[in-house]
């Protein structure tokens, strides 16, 4: 009699584990785990120095810029009162006045412009450097007891920076210069090209460096101007 209980006991037990069982495998497959997904799309923008934009103002507000017109506009160089094949006559003033300029956006930069004349007696034909510029490496001579250059290697002191600004271009306050001077003791031979030169001309060029890292430290000017040299061909 006892047997047939025990057995009945296991019986019950063994349907109580068997349902017990069947429980929580009944639970565990409704089971939902805690879950979250996130995810952040970063867009970057570029960090460049622009060119001009020519539908924005010059730096004289009442020259507008023709963005056509190459013998005045070039990149970051515009001389809004150049007329093309200006020419030269012993004691003439010829209006040249090369301004830097950076779109909106730019990051700030160092300036350098390097100013070579074509012709075989450059001392005939010089140009006063304006305030806010310096000579790094430039031709200088004396007329009437004034400094003037006929070419060379120059920087803009103040250096530009339009990288807060969205809607103008950023110019140097003054052109390096404003007109070419021709010697009243000039003559024909003065104005003879060189032989490697492509014609009687005066080049002025432009190079725009970064002025500070990644980190936001300031360039040291000594490899700013190591670059300009090596963009400009100067080797001396």
């Amino acid at each position: 009699m006892k047997e047939t209980n025990k057995s009945r006991n296991k019986s019950k037990m063994a349907a109580v584990i068997a349902v017990l069982l069947v429980c929580v495998l009944a639970v565990g497959g409704t089971i939902a785990y805690l879950t979250t997904h996130s995810k952040l799309t970063n867009s970057f923008t570029v960090g460049n120095i622009g060119p001009i934009k020519p539908e924005k103002p010059g730096p004289d507000p009442e020259v507008p810029i023709d963005p056509d017109d190459t013998t005045k506009l070039n990149g970051n160089l515009y001389e809004p009162h150049w007329v093309a094949d200006s020419k030269l006559m012993p004691g003439n003033t010829v209006a040249k006045d090369p301004y830097v300029g950076v779109g909106p956006g730019s990051e700030a930069c160092d300036v350098y412009v390097y100013v070579t004349n074509e012709m075989v007696n450059n001392q005939m034909m010089y140009f006063a450097m304006n305030e806010g510029w310096s000579a790094v490496e430039a031709d200088a001579i004396t007329v009437d007891q004034k400094t003037y250059y006929t070419g060379g290697l120059f920087k803009y002191d103040a250096g530009l920076d339009a990288s807060n600004v969205k809607d103008k271009n950023v110019w140097t306050d003054k052109a390096l210069f404003d007109n070419v001077l021709v010697s009243k003791d000039a003559n024909i031979e003065d104005f003879v090209a060189k032989e490697d030169a492509t014609g009687r001309t005066i080049t002025v060029q432009a190079f725009l460096h970064q002025s500070k890292d990644a980190q936001g430290t300031e360039i040291e000017d000594n490899v700013i101007l190591e670059a300009a040299k090596k963009a400009f061909g100067i080797t001396k």
